[in-house]
């Protein structure tokens, strides 16, 4: 199964969302299963310093189930582009296909399912 995570509020975040987030990914993946997880997130514009990214690559070389798929723009940007604008931009374009999406983050972005 594909699973798609918005990881955005975990790759900024240091607390609330963000810490939620992390800490439900680390757990997720000591459940094993033939699961294949994308996480998703804002990356900033290129060469932005996100501030858990480290520790999102770190994630991503430990498991090989998991991998990251960093969309260019800032997570204000994203939000906009999604929520304000309603550009019909499904997150599949970033992510490839998915069976689930988990949003923590309130509001989930368009879809293709």
């Amino acid at each position: 199964m594909r699973v798609g995570i918005d990881y955005t509020a975990a790759a900024w975040q240091g607390a609330g969302i963000g810490r939620y987030t992390r800490d439900l990914v680390r757990e997720i993946l000591t459940l094993g299963g033939e699961y294949r997880y994308t996480l998703f997130y804002a990356a900033g514009w290129p060469g932005a310093a996100v501030p858990y990214q480290d520790e999102l690559d770190r994630l991503c070389a430990a498991h090989p189930n998991v991998r990251a798929a960093p969309i260019p723009l800032p997570p204000r940007r994203l939000t906009q582009l999604w929520h304000r604008l309603r550009a019909p931009i499904p997150v599949e374009l970033f992510t490839g296909p998915l069976d689930v999406l988990h949003e923590p983050d309130f509001v989930l972005p368009p879809t293709r399912a």
